[in-house]
Formats: C-alpha cells, structure tokens, sequence
C-alpha cells in the first residue's frame, strides 16, 4: 500500500506514511496534536529532518524544538503597563499579557494549543492519501487565558508527495480574536554531510519588519531581498520577521546542494485582512533553524492589528504545506544566481 497510518502505543504518536514519495510524518495528539518528526528517504535511507523530533522532554538550554501550532497567538503580547515593567528588567521570556473586556489576561508566548491535550480524532488511510484528525475544544482551563468558546481542529492530509496540515477554528463567541502559526523547526545540514551556512533559501520577501527588544513591531520596515536566494550563513536570517509575502505564494524553499530540501507554504482559506509572514530562527551551531509561517504579528491580541476576528457561528482555516524539493530543477530560483 502506498499510503498508511499507524499508532505507536509506547509514545501514542500517529504516524502517517508515502511509501512512494518516501515521506513519513509523526503527529502526537496529545502533546499540542504537534507534527513530531519529519523523515524523508534519501539515498535509500530514512533521513529525520525535524529538531528534536520526538523528544518530549525539555531541553536544558535553547528552542524546544519539533512543529508545534501556534494558537491563538503568535510571539510575544504585552499590555503597556506589563512592557514598561519588563523594560526596566530586561527579562522579556515570561508570560504575557494582554487586555480583553478591560481586564488583562495572562497567556504563555505563542499562546496555549502547543501546551495543551489534544483529542485524536481520527487516523484513516485510503488510495488518496494518509490522515489524522485532532481536536481541542475551550474548557475550563482554556477559559482562564482566554475568554472565549471555541473548536479548533487540525487535519494531517499526507499525499502526493507532500504534507497538509489544516487548521479550522469555530468560534462559539462573539469577537473572537487570533493569530495562527506554527513553529516549524528543521535540524540542518539534511544531507550526510554539508554545512549549516551553506544550505540556500529563497522567498519572495522583500522587506523585513524591525522588531523591539520584546520582539514586538517597532513599525520600521527594513529593506531586504530574498528573491534571488541567500545562504543561511547570513546572520540577518537568524532571528527576524520577514514579509509580508504575496498571498497567493506565500512561501519559501530550503535546499541543501547534494542533498534535499523542503518548500514550506501557507495561506489562508477564508477572507482576511491578515497579513502572512515568516519568521526565521537560527541556533547555527545546534544545527536549527524554524521557517515559521505566521497569519499576523506579534502583539496582536493588544493592538488588534492581523488579527482573525470571528462572531460565535464564524469559522476559519488556515493551512501550511510541507513538500519536499529533491531536485535543483523544482526549486523556484536558480542556485547559481545565490550571491556567495
């Protein structure tokens, strides 16, 4: 069979498997229903590309690594009486904060899907695809950081070459706000061997959004150019907001000469105003990297800028594709033209 799925009952991960295109990924539902491990074969073995795939526990210094969903908030969101006190301490990794109903909630950065249990739904595979269906649903606890009734579900569609992931939210509120993204985190070089400066990236951004301190707009946008390529030795590209990028090819492309790649896409299945963006992180001498789509900004359960609205009844999907790129004639830019 081309396509399958299967329930690994010792760390209750749902695995999802292209035998012909040589693509497997892992879903755990019940740590934030995360993507966990990403493998592609090459060279006729199986190659993991994701960071600290399937590792659960915390790591003793930097990014946690694997996929996780960013919900109902992306990066950081402060209330202007929380960022003055943060200013004075310089300590901008805690909670945050943000005001709904004039009162001031507190909610982890990246907000709390990627924290949270979700509810395997279902897992099914047929001749057009592998899939796994999971869902969280406002409870108590979600009630705490966030005041308003919701189902959020997200389905892995796993076929023709390259993974799905849809993520629909019901509002059961009125004004129900959000961002959505997700924190994709690649381990590099993907081939045996290669450097981490050496792997190119192409987009097509041309400017980059300067951030504060606490990572939030400062509302400067900075002039920058991704349409020829770059090699991820550029530091500019190891820690930034980039975009926004084109709606209809809201996308960028890693690959490593010798080796493989990914093109990484996102786009919204409803109207919005919401502009899509992808954030770049970098840990070079670990090996990580996270091209992270985003629909909106940081800050945007305060400002209300980029944020998803919806009245109780309202739904929305959003979607990221993950695919892989094994040959340089698939790839949107010409590797030779990628300044040195």
């Amino acid at each position: 069979m081309r396509y399958s799925t299967a329930i690994d009952g010792s760390t209750d991960l749902v695995r999802l498997s292209d035998e012909n295109a040589g693509l497997q990924a892992s879903v755990a539902p019940a740590r934030g229903a995360e993507l966990s491990s990403l493998r592609h074969r090459f060279q006729g073995d199986w190659v993991e590309t994701l960071y600290r795939a399937n590792e659960f526990t915390e790591p003793d210094h930097g990014w946690r690594g694997r996929a996780p969903a960013l919900w109902p908030a992306v990066g950081r969101n402060f209330t202007e009486e929380h960022l003055q006190e943060l200013q004075r301490t310089g300590d901008y990794d805690g909670i945050c904060t943000y005001v709904q109903d004039e009162k001031t909630w507190e909610i982890p950065r990246h907000g709390f899907a990627m924290h949270m249990p979700w509810e395997l739904q279902s897992h099914t595979a047929d001749s057009s695809g592998a899939t796994v269906v999971c869902a969280l649903g406002s409870d108590d606890e979600t009630r705490e950081q966030y005041p308003f009734d919701f189902d959020l579900s997200v389905r892995f569609l796993l076929a023709d070459g390259a993974l799905r992931m849809t993520y629909r939210i019901d509002s059961r509120s009125d004004g129900l706000p959000f961002s959505i993204g997700n924190h994709l985190s690649f381990r590099l070089p993907f081939g045996r061997a290669g450097r981490f400066e050496d792997v190119l990236i192409w987009g097509p951004i041309e400017k980059q959004q300067e951030t504060t301190e606490a990572g939030l707009f400062s509302g400067r946008e900075l002039e920058l150019d991704l349409r020829r390529g770059a090699r991820l030795g550029w530091e500019r590209l190891h820690n930034g907001v980039f975009g926004p990028v084109p709606p209809d090819n809201a996308c960028v492309e890693l690959w490593q000469e010798g080796a493989f790649g990914f093109r990484v896409s996102q786009r919204a299945l409803d109207p919005t105003d919401a502009r899509l963006y992808f954030v770049f992180y970098a840990q070079p001498l670990d090996g990580l990297f996270c091209p992270e789509p985003w629909l909106g900004g940081p800050n945007s359960l305060n400002t209300r800028e980029g944020v998803v609205t919806l009245a109780a009844g309202e739904s929305f999907a959003w979607e990221m594709t993950i695919e892989p790129l094994p040959q340089a004639g698939e790839l949107s830019f010409d590797p030779a033209d990628v300044p040195s």
